[in-house]
């Protein structure tokens, strides 16, 4: 796969193509969403419930409700 050439050829250890693999690593301190929008909301979310901070692309999601719900979620959980 083009991950894994870019991976071996920059020495990157690890690599995936599963954003869940990388919010739910306990060695990853902060995740930056690029993802397509319709999936910011969610895995901001799923970065706040797993204690990792966010930089997220705008928008944070594809509507309001969503929006406050992640900001909300990083704010409960400290992130």
């Amino acid at each position: 796969s083009k991950a894994e050439a870019a991976a071996a050829q920059f020495g990157v250890p690890n690599f995936t193509s599963d954003a869940m693999d990388v919010i739910t690593n306990p060695d990853v301190d902060a995740v930056w969403i690029c993802s397509p929008s319709s999936f910011h909301a969610e895995q901001i979310k799923a970065c706040a419930e797993n204690g990792k901070h966010v930089f997220c692309e705008k928008p944070l999601a594809t509507d309001l409700a969503a929006t406050v719900e992640a900001i909300n979620a990083c704010n409960d959980a400290g992130v």
